[in-house]
């Protein structure tokens, strides 16, 4: 079985002691990413007092804040990137992280970054977690590196669903009412 870590829900995704609907639904995305440099959330489950609590794949290695005072400026350029493409790739994936600080960022036995806990608040501003890393890489000392510098990719566009179903709708009444003029003008020739 594959080591667990827990972190209790913070009340504000809580709704009547049970999970808000839209925090629910991010979970499920965060539980479906396909980003690799992130720890997998398990799902939600209660502790013995009954507060809910995220369980989520225990990432082994060392804290980027433990870590930092043994690195050479080599490997701080490389942490930076590697964190720096996985905040990206979150971002591709219409996730923003949330919470990037050195406590969240693991660099694993192999010396790979792993994004811990993304925050279930619902953060929709990619440009928060470029600005976390960015504290967060100043409070460590970290230098600039060059060709680090983020790049903010293009927003992923979501269509609205209930704009997608009224579309669909649409489309939907104006093909009908061409089958039916259609068939008018047929019906009419045929006579």
């Amino acid at each position: 079985m594959n080591r667990t870590s827990t972190k209790p829900l913070d009340d504000d995704c809580l709704l009547d002691g049970e999970l808000h609907p839209a925090i629910r639904l991010r979970l499920e995305r965060v539980r479906e990413l396909p980003v690799p440099a992130v720890a997998n959330l398990h799902g939600v489950e209660r502790d013995a007092d009954g507060r809910p609590m995220l369980v989520w794949d225990y990432v082994g290695g060392q804290a980027l804040e433990e870590a930092v005072d043994s690195m050479s400026e080599d490997q701080r350029v490389a942490v930076r990137r590697e964190v720096m493409l996985a905040i990206e790739s979150l971002h591709a994936a219409g996730l923003a992280h949330g919470a990037i600080h050195e406590r969240n960022v693991i660099l694993d036995p192999h010396g790979r970054v792993r994004l811990t806990h993304v925050s279930p608040l619902l953060y929709d501003d990619p440009q928060v977690d470029r600005d976390e890393a960015d504290a967060m890489f100043d409070r460590l000392g970290f230098a600039p590196a060059p060709g680090v510098a983020t790049i903010a990719p293009e927003p992923v566009q979501r269509p609205d669903p209930l704009r997608v179903r009224a579309l669909v709708g649409a489309a939907l009444a104006a093909m009908l009412g061409l089958l039916l003029v259609v068939s008018i003008v047929w019906y009419a020739s045929v006579e």
